[in-house]
C-alpha cells in the first residue's frame, strides 16, 4: 500500500508539472491560431478572388469555342470561294443550332466579310452604322489573329449593355462577332462558398459592372451594391498590382476586398464584411481556452484514475472472467513442453479432467467427440503443438475451426480457435478457447441456402429473360413481316383494287397484333416501375359482362368451339372498378382458353357474387374454364413469372411472349384480389378470380353520341418532327377536305401561329416529343402569347405518348384533346368534334 501512495504522488506531481507546460503551451498557441486563422481567412479570399476569375474565364471559354468554330468554317468557305449570301445562310443556320446550349443575344453572329457586313439575326444596320468603328472591328484587328474580349459597352441596335468576342478572319480585315448580353453572364458557386459569405464583383477597364452577385445562400449587405462607374474606378485605383487584398471601411462598415486582375484590365472583387472573418478568429481563440480547460479536466481525470489504479486492474479481471462466459471451456497450453492447464471446463466433465496433463491426450480426448471423422483428423492437424508453435511464432496467422461435437446424443457445433499470449518473448503459451456456436451456425447455414436458392432464381429469370428476347424477335417480326410483305403486294396490285385492299386488311391486322405486341411489353415496364394506377367507376357488370361474352362467343365460333356464359344474379345494379384493368384480365384469359383450345372444344366463362368482408361490397369471383390442351404440373408453378411458355405441340402455332399471364397476375394484385389456377394437361384448364368490389346504385353516364365532324373547309396547323408522319397524317387530313399547314418542331410552330392573323387556324395538332421545343413547351408558349385566339384556340396532342400520365401532362401544358398514335382518323375526329362547334 505505501509503495502504491508513492507512485501515486509522483503521479500528481508529473500531471501538475505537465498542465503548467501544457497552459503555457496554450496561451502562445491561441495567439498563433488566432494569427493562423487570420491569414487562413485571407487566402480562401484570395483563392475566392482567383476561383473567381477562372469561372468567368470558363464562361467566356464557351462562347470562344462557338466562335472559333464558325471562324474555321467560314475561313474555310471563304477559301472555296462560297459567296457572302451563302456565309450569311451558313451562319443564320449555325446560330439557331446553338440556342439550346447557350445564352445568346438576338443578335447572334455577326462582322464584315470581304467589306461587307452580314448579320445572322437578319438585322438591317442604319446608313450612319459605322462597321469599321465599332469597337468589336477595332480590337480584333488589333488582336492580329487571336479573340479579342471587348469592355461593356451599348448595342446599336437594342441598346443593351454587351460584352463582344471578335476575332480576325484569315484574309485580315474580315470579322467575326459574337455578342453575350452583360445579364446573361453568371456563374454557380460550388459546395463550401459559404463559409464567408459575401459578394462577387467583375467591372472591366471603365469601371462598367459585368457581374455583381452574392456568394453563399444568405446575402450579406455590401455598399458596393449601390456603387457607380466612378466609384468602382476609384475603388480600383486603390489596388496595387495584379492581386492582393485592401481593408476599406465605407458608412455603413469595414470590409476586405480580394481582387485580381487579368490582362484584359477586367478587375475580379470579392468583398467579405470585416466582421466575419474576426468572427472566425474569436471562435478559435474561445475553441482554444476550451481545450485548455479540457487539458486540465484531463489532468485531474487522471489523477483520480491512477488512485484506484488497483481497484480498476481488479475490475479488469473480473471483466476478463466475464469475458471467459463466452468460451465453455479454454486451455493453456505450453507448447515448448506439449503441457497444458484447464483454466476454465464444462461442469460435466470435472470428473474426467485433472488440472495438468499432456497436450496430445487432451487433443485426443476432445477429438473423440467429433462426430465427423473427416473433422476429426482435421481438428488434430490444426490445433496440434506443432501448429500452435507456428501460431506463436507468427508462422501462421490463425487457427480456427469449426466442427460439430456430439453432446449426449445430440449434434451441437461448437468452434475451437487459439490465441498466442503476448507480452513475453520467452513465453511459449498459447490458448485454445471452445465456444459454442450452434445457433449462429445453423443461422449461417440457412443463409447460404437462400443465397444459393436466390442466384439459382436469378439465373432461371435470366434464361427466361434470354428466351423471352429471342422470342420477341420472332413475334415482332413476325408481323413485321407481314406488314412489309403484304405493302410490297398491294403496291404489285395497285390495278387490281380488291387484291390491294385485302393485302392493306392484312396489313392492318398484322399491325394490331405488332401493337398488341408493344403494349404488352410497356405494361410490364409499368407494373416493374410501381406507375400502374387504377381509375374507378361505377359499371353494370352483367351488361357488361354480356358485351365481352359476346366479343369472344363470336371469336369462338369462327374457331369451331362452344363459348358459354353463366351470370349468377347480382345484388347491386353497378360496382365500382376499374373496367379497362377488368377487360384486361378477362380478355388475357379468355383470349388463352381460344388459343389452347382444339376445334370442338367448350369455353365457359362464369361470374358469381359472393358476400363481402365490409358493408356495402362484395367479392365476385370470375372463373375461366376450358377442355383444352392444359399444362404441366411443372409449368403452373412458374406460369405466373414474366417470359414464361410452356413447350407444347401449340406454342409455335400461336403468338406470344409469356407476359400476359405475369401481366394479369399483377392486374388482380392491384385491384386487392387473387387469382388461382388448376389445369390436368391434356384435360384442360380453370382460371378463377376473385375481386373485392364496392357496390353503387350510381349509373356511369353514357358519352352522348358524337356526331361525324366534317373537316371540310377547316385549316389546321400540324406539329410533327417526323417527315413520314407528318406525310401520314397531312393526307389524311386533306382526304377529309382541310388543308393543313406544317411545322417541324415546337419552336417553329409557335412562330407560325405568331405570324398568321388571328382566327387563321381552326386547331393546332401538336406532337409531344420534338427537337428545339417539344410540344409541351410549345402549348404554353402558344397560350401565354398576347393576342386573341392564344388562349381559345384547340390544342390536341398527336404523339406516341399513350400513357395516362401522358394525357394528364398534355391537360397541364393547356392541351384540350389527346389523340394517341397509330394516327386513327375516327379518333381524331371525336376528338375535334366538340372542339370545333
Amino acid at each position: 500500500m505505501n509503495r502504491f501512495k508513492t507512485v501515486n504522488q509522483k503521479f500528481i506531481i508529473q500531471s501538475i508539472l505537465l498542465f503548467l507546460a501544457i497552459s503555457i503551451v496554450s496561451f502562445v498557441g491561441v495567439f498563433v491560431a488566432g494569427r493562423t486563422g487570420y491569414n487562413s481567412a485571407n487566402q480562401m479570399g484570395a483563392m475566392t478572388a482567383n476561383y473567381l476569375r477562372l469561372q468567368i474565364d470558363y464562361f467566356m471559354e464557351e462562347y470562344r469555342q462557338i466562335l472559333g468554330h464558325a471562324i474555321y468554317t467560314v475561313n474555310g468557305m471563304m477559301a472555296q470561294g462560297k459567296s457572302n449570301e451563302e456565309i450569311g445562310a451558313w451562319l443564320e443556320e449555325f446560330s439557331g443550332e446553338y440556342q439550346n446550349t447557350m445564352i445568346y443575344d438576338e443578335s447572334g453572329l455577326y462582322g464584315v466579310v470581304r467589306g461587307e457586313g452580314i448579320f445572322s439575326s437578319g438585322w438591317d444596320p442604319p446608313e450612319d452604322y459605322d462597321m469599321y468603328s465599332r469597337t468589336w472591328y477595332i480590337q480584333a484587328i488589333e488582336a492580329n489573329g487571336a479573340c479579342a474580349r471587348s469592355e461593356v459597352y451599348e448595342d446599336a441596335k437594342d441598346k443593351i449593355r454587351m460584352i463582344s468576342l471578335s476575332q480576325c478572319l484569315d484574309d485580315g480585315v474580315s470579322v467575326l462577332t459574337q455578342d453575350i448580353r452583360v445579364g446573361d453572364i453568371h456563374i454557380d458557386w460550388e459546395e463550401g462558398s459559404d463559409v464567408f459569405p459575401g459578394t462577387a464583383t467583375v467591372v472591366d477597364q471603365n469601371g462598367s459592372v459585368i457581374l455583381h452577385q452574392q456568394i453563399g445562400e444568405k446575402h450579406s449587405v455590401c455598399e458596393l451594391d449601390n456603387f457607380t462607374s466612378q466609384d468602382y474606378l476609384d475603388l480600383i485605383g486603390q489596388f496595387d498590382g495584379d492581386s492582393g487584398r485592401i481593408s476599406w471601411t465605407g458608412e455603413a462598415g469595414s470590409y476586405i476586398h480580394y481582387y485580381a486582375v487579368d490582362e484584359t484590365g477586367w478587375t475580379y472583387i470579392v468583398t467579405i464584411p470585416r466582421e466575419i472573418i474576426t468572427r472566425d478568429a474569436t471562435y478559435l481563440f474561445y475553441l482554444q481556452l476550451t481545450l485548455q480547460g479540457l487539458f486540465l479536466l484531463v489532468a485531474i481525470y487522471l489523477s483520480v484514475q491512477n488512485y484506484l489504479r488497483t481497484r480498476h486492474r481488479q475490475k479488469a479481471v473480473n471483466c476478463f472472467e466475464a469475458l471467459g462466459q463466452t468460451y465453455y471451456c479454454v486451455v493453456l497450453v505450453d507448447t515448448a513442453n506439449n503441457r497444458c492447464e484447464i483454466i476454465k471446463r464444462e461442469i460435466r466433465d470435472r470428473s474426467r479432467w485433472g488440472r495438468f496433463f499432456d497436450y496430445q491426450d487432451f487433443l485426443d480426448r476432445v477429438s473423440g467427440t467429433v462426430t465427423n471423422r473427416e473433422d476429426q483428423e482435421e481438428l488434430c492437424r490444426q490445433f496440434s503443438a506443432q501448429e500452435l508453435r507456428r501460431l506463436r511464432s507468427g508462422d501462421r496467422s490463425r487457427c480456427y475451426m469449426e466442427y460439430q461435437r456430439d453432446m449426449g446424443g445430440q449434434h451441437r457445433w461448437v468452434s475451437a480457435e487459439a490465441f498466442a499470449v503476448t507480452g513475453d518473448a520467452d513465453n511459449e503459451d498459447v490458448i485454445v478457447a471452445f465456444r459454442m456456436i450452434h445457433e449462429e451456425k445453423i443461422a449461417d447455414l440457412e443463409k447460404s441456402r437462400l443465397l444459393r436458392e436466390s442466384l439459382e432464381s436469378a439465373r432461371t429469370a435470366s434464361e427466361a429473360k434470354n428466351d423471352f428476347l429471342s422470342r420477341m424477335s420472332h413475334d415482332m417480326r413476325t408481323p413485321m413481316n407481314a406488314v412489309l410483305g403484304f405493302t410490297d403486294m398491294a403496291r404489285h396490285h395497285l390495278d387490281d383494287k380488291q387484291r390491294a385492299n385485302e393485302c392493306l386488311d392484312k396489313v392492318t391486322v398484322a399491325s394490331m397484333q405488332l401493337l398488341h405486341l408493344i403494349n404488352e411489353v410497356l405494361d410490364t415496364a409499368k407494373i416493374e416501375q410501381g406507375k400502374m394506377e387504377l381509375q374507378l367507376a361505377p359499371v353494370e357488370l352483367h351488361s357488361h359482362l354480356e358485351s365481352v361474352a359476346d366479343l369472344f362467343r363470336a371469336q369462338a365460333q369462327v374457331q369451331q368451339q362452344q363459348f358459354r356464359l353463366e351470370l349468377s344474379p347480382f345484388r347491386a345494379g353497378s360496382i365500382l372498378t376499374d373496367v379497362r384493368r377488368l377487360d384486361q384480365v378477362l380478355n388475357n384469359l379468355l383470349s388463352n382458353a381460344i388459343k389452347y383450345t382444339p376445334a370442338g372444344g367448350h369455353i365457359t366463362l362464369k361470374a358469381e357474387e359472393l358476400p363481402g368482408d365490409r358493408a356495402g361490397w362484395a367479392m365476385y369471383r370470375f372463373t375461366v374454364a376450358d377442355d383444352g390442351i392444359g399444362m404441366s404440373p411443372e409449368f403452373l408453378e412458374r406460369i405466373f413469372l414474366p417470359f414464361e411458355r410452356e413447350d407444347t405441340s401449340m406454342t409455335n402455332q400461336v403468338s406470344g411472349v409469356g407476359l400476359g399471364m405475369a401481366i394479369t397476375k399483377n392486374m388482380v394484385q392491384l385491384m386487392g384480389g387473387q387469382i388461382d389456377v388448376e389445369s390436368v394437361q391434356g384435360k384442360g384448364s380453370t382460371f378463377t378470380v376473385v375481386l373485392p368490389c364496392q357496390m353503387t346504385e350510381e349509373r356511369k353516364e353514357e358519352e352522348p353520341a358524337r356526331t361525324d365532324c366534317d373537316l371540310t373547309g377547316r385549316h389546321f396547323l400540324l406539329a410533327e418532327d417526323n417527315l413520314l408522319n407528318m406525310e401520314i397524317a397531312t393526307e389524311l387530313l386533306e382526304m377529309e377536305g382541310a388543308r393543313v399547314t406544317t411545322a417541324q418542331n415546337g419552336q417553329e410552330a409557335v412562330e407560325v401561329f405568331q405570324r398568321e392573323a388571328p382566327g387563321t387556324f381552326d386547331a393546332i395538332l401538336m406532337d409531344i416529343q420534338m427537337p428545339v421545343l417539344d410540344g409541351y413547351g410549345a402549348s404554353r408558349a402558344i397560350r401565354s402569347l398576347d393576342r386573341a385566339d392564344a388562349g381559345q384556340i384547340p390544342i390536341v396532342a398527336m404523339t406516341a405518348n399513350a400513357f395516362a400520365d401522358d394525357v394528364i401532362a398534355a391537360r397541364e401544358a393547356g392541351m384540350n384533346g389527346h389523340v394517341a398514335k397509330p394516327v386513327d382518323m375516327s379518333r381524331v375526329k371525336a376528338t375535334l368534334a366538340p372542339l370545333l362547334k
